[in-house]
């Protein structure tokens, strides 16, 4: 298990999210939510490399916007 992330934006409240994948766009991965306006994720053993998450925030005046995060995950240990 690696290390938690928690994700808050200064844009306004995470409401919604995926994963994109090339051009497509995926669920979110598994270990990660959103709750009370913050995207939380827990990458699993078995998670490497690069993952592309847009993350939709949503300001008090109903307006919205996405965001990208790159999450770039290396192994800590290397044989």
């Amino acid at each position: 298990e690696l290390e938690p992330v928690t994700i808050n934006t200064e844009y306004g409240s995470i409401v919604s999210g995926y994963m994109k994948v090339g051009s497509k766009q995926h669920p979110l991965p598994w270990g990660s939510s959103i709750k009370n306006g913050r995207f939380y994720w827990t990458p699993m053993l078995g998670y490497n490399g690069n993952y592309e998450i847009i993350v939709i925030t949503l300001d008090k005046k109903r307006n919205n916007r996405k965001i990208k995060i790159i999450f770039k995950i290396k192994p800590k240990f290397n044989k």
